[in-house]
């Protein structure tokens, strides 16, 4: 059962459109069908929704919906009915029934006016407690959403990343202080029964003191004396902190400990969560079957020895998909049939001698069109497939792929994608996009999918179909979704602004704006994207250590420029004409990312600015282009070598005269030999000073040094396997290393 959301929303505008508004998104039954949304604008609700179908009410001219969410509330989409219908204003307000937390969101004119939200505690501003319970009183809910409306009216916005990031520290911070508290408190009490010869020797009175400690986080069973531990304590920390059931000896993991955890009431599955996990857990069919009637989907976490027939049973029938984990012996026709009439899927673990015409015309059902392709071809007809193809749920369409015969595929192909075209259009082959798109009724079907499409289709057909009429159909409907396939003669300035605020990655739609449209304006625009889009993970100094990896992985040709290739995507500035740059642009995008040089035109980076980044962040003089690092070589070795130290500096002489790697053939590129020297110091998990700093504080032991450097090697290599042996050093070569840096060896 879901935390449900109460949803009130406002739509104005004229008579007439309102009440077209209304007719396309409910009738006077069901005001709020989520069908009949699914086919205005792209699904973004969780199913459970349509449980509810809302409620309608005329206040004035005005319409007021108020519906229910899962969960959370879908601002989302009434942003998608903004954007569909401009002419319209959407006023939404919502609260959760806790409530946790509540908010606005003002639409005008197809965008978005402002966002309010209260949570993390702020919605307590509205809560009037009662004198004598400061957690029983009254909410002032009329306040909270004329606050809340108020605010998004007058354009309010919302960082929810800095939001969030806020929250989590609250959290994480208040988390340790309970946790600290409740280690503090549970230490207390453990010392307590340890001063108190009477205590330590009654359990009982020991449970009376512990028990009520459990409810709290902290270090929890591992701060108890194991001596001390029994059924009744493990239960009550159990129930608190699952995961500690991999502390629990075998010896203490009783068939009562099982038994009292199978029997908690009231508490959802916190009984059932630990029993997995332990060491011994469920011993017995009669707890097994507990344990799956409580919990049918999780037959596959009960021990295949306690999958008895009864067991199986229980589980299919409370859960059909369960029959995945039944013992193939213990698959009888009248245990699939049970499974698939729970589950229709269920027909995929049916043994294929127990599938018959009449168990695969119970699968196919239609909430469940897709298990046609567990379907055997003898079985399948066009009577079956019609059954699958005529569902009624928007949420669950037969999908191309799950067709088996293609004969079938090949009569029925048009109608299928018709009524599911994004999923079947990406299961297409060769001939069935010459089938389809080469006939006019097919061309006529693509361009009314094209109407509604907001998940780019064109993408999926290829492109010797789009036809200047397919194109003209995307340019005139669906835009934004096929941005990059849309001709340029469809593209105007406000739609190529429109894509890009539209652009989920952060800028990269600029590469498909018409050259004579990216003006000035338009790239800062994009940059701005770019900052606050997931590409802004690729230009901070979090990615200094990628670079690395990408540059020593190009062993071919210029590897600065296959990696400045490689990060190109991430930097809307490749994209940017020439003219456009100005030196307010060149400052916005050095202060938005140091690797951002890489793309600016040299004439307006001047050498002491690129010094100044060098200087800053070295991975950047590895890239940059042949003629500059040749230009600034003299000064970056100055500034690696007041990077590492003197006394690194001299160790990595050293070094490079022992290793193949740093060794060039021909002696005068001193570029090479400074990008491959910085390569080596900046890409292992000790650098040159590091390791310096290391021999010094060891006194040259270098056992000890090559010890520490493995053993943190080891742990990168536990966390990125992928990179440390391409960004590490071996044990060969931490021993060379060492040896060769090591005085106490050169003495000798």
């Amino acid at each position: 059962m879901p935390n449900w959301v109460y949803n009130t929303l406002r739509v104005k505008g004229t008579k007439k459109r309102l009440t077209q508004f209304a007719w396309s998104i409910g009738s006077p039954s069901a005001p709020v069908d989520w069908t009949k949304l699914a086919t205005v604008v792209p699904m973004t609700w969780d199913a459970r929704d349509e449980r509810r179908s809302g409620a309608l009410e005329v206040d004035g001219r005005d319409l007021v919906y108020q519906f229910d969410t899962a969960w959370s509330p879908r601002p989302q989409l009434i942003e998608d009915l903004a954007a569909r219908y401009p002419d319209l204003r959407f006023e939404l307000h919502y609260v959760e029934e806790g409530p946790a937390f509540a908010g606005a969101a003002v639409f005008a004119q197809g965008r978005k006016v402002g966002e309010a939200y209260l949570g993390d505690g702020e919605e307590q501003a509205f809560f009037e407690p009662y004198d004598d319970d400061e957690f029983d009183g009254e909410w002032d809910y009329d306040g909270m959403t004329t606050s809340l409306l108020a605010r998004a009216r007058a354009g309010e916005t919302i960082d929810w990343d800095a939001r969030r990031q806020r929250a989590q520290a609250a959290r994480k911070a208040a988390e340790q202080q309970v946790a600290a508290e409740a280690g503090e408190q549970l230490s207390q009490a453990v010392a307590r029964i340890q001063g108190d010869p009477a205590l330590r020797k009654d359990p009982r009175r020991r449970n009376e003191i512990l028990i009520p400690l459990a409810s709290r986080t902290g270090p929890g069973l591992g701060a108890i004396p194991k001596a001390w531990w029994n059924d009744d304590l493990l239960l009550a920390f159990l129930l608190e902190q699952y995961e500690q059931a991999k502390l629990i000896p075998a010896a203490l993991c009783t068939e009562t400990l099982v038994d009292k955890l199978l029997a908690v009431q009231g508490r959802g599955y916190a009984g059932l969560y630990p029993i997995p996990s332990l060491k011994v857990g469920l011993r017995n069919e009669r707890q097994a079957l507990a344990y799956v009637k409580e919990a049918p989907g999780s037959l596959g976490k009960v021990p295949r020895a306690l999958r008895t027939a009864k067991v199986c049973e229980h589980a299919v029938r409370g859960d059909g998909a369960a029959l995945e984990h039944v013992p193939k012996a213990l698959r009888t026709a009248a245990l699939c049939d049970a499974a698939v009439a729970n589950k229709g899927a269920a027909l995929e673990f049916v043994p294929a001698a127990l599938k018959t015409a009449d168990l695969c015309r119970k699968a196919v059902r239609p909430e469940a069109p897709n298990a046609l392709k567990f379907v055997p071809t003898k079985f399948l007809d066009e009577s079956l497939l019609k059954v699958a193809l005529d569902n009624t749920h928007s949420w669950m369409r037969l999908e191309l792929g799950s067709v088996n015969s293609v004969a079938l595929r090949r009569k029925y192909l048009l109608q299928i994608v018709a009524k599911d075209g994004w999923s079947s259009i990406k299961e297409m082959t060769d001939a069935e996009h010459a089938q389809a798109w080469g006939s006019d009724e097919g061309r006529a079907l693509l361009g009314k999918l094209l109407e509604d499409d907001s998940l780019g289709l064109l993408e999926k057909v290829p492109v010797r179909f789009h036809t200047p009429e397919i194109l003209a159909a995307a340019g005139q409907h669906s835009a934004l979704a096929n941005f990059k396939f849309i001709p340029d003669t469809y593209k105007t300035r406000a739609l190529c602004r429109e894509a890009l605020e539209n652009d989920h990655w952060g800028g990269d739609v600029l590469r498909h704006v018409p050259q004579k449209l990216r003006d000035r304006d338009l790239c800062a625009f994009a940059l701005d994207k770019a900052v606050a889009g997931p590409a802004n993970t690729f230009r901070t100094e979090k990615f200094t250590n990628e670079l690395f990896i990408w540059f020593k992985g190009f062993e071919e040709g210029d590897r600065a420029a296959s990696a400045r290739a490689h990060l190109a995507r991430s930097f809307v500035e490749s994209e940017f004409p020439e003219s456009v740059w100005d030196a307010k642009l060149v400052a916005r995008a050095m202060d938005s990312s140091p690797y951002a040089v890489f793309f600016i035109p040299r004439r307006h980076v001047s050498e002491e600015a690129l010094l100044q980044v060098v200087r800053d962040h070295f991975t950047t003089y590895l890239l940059l282009e042949p003629d500059v690092a040749r230009a600034l070589a003299p000064q970056a070795a100055a500034i690696l070598r007041e990077f590492v130290g003197e006394r690194a500096w001299a160790l990595g002489a050293k070094w490079q005269a022992l290793h193949p790697m740093l060794q060039s053939s021909d002696p005068a590129p001193l570029t090479q030999a400074l990008q491959l020297h910085a390569v080596r110091w900046l890409t292992t998990q000790f650098s040159g000073r590091v390791l310096a700093r290391a021999m010094e504080e060891l006194s040259g032991d270098s056992v000890k040094v090559v010890e520490a450097i493995l053993a943190n090697g080891q742990q990168a290599a536990q966390m990125f396997p992928d990179y440390v042996g391409r960004s590490g050093l071996s044990e060969h070569e931490c021993h060379r290393v060492l040896f060769a840096c090591d005085p106490i060896r050169e003495q000798a």
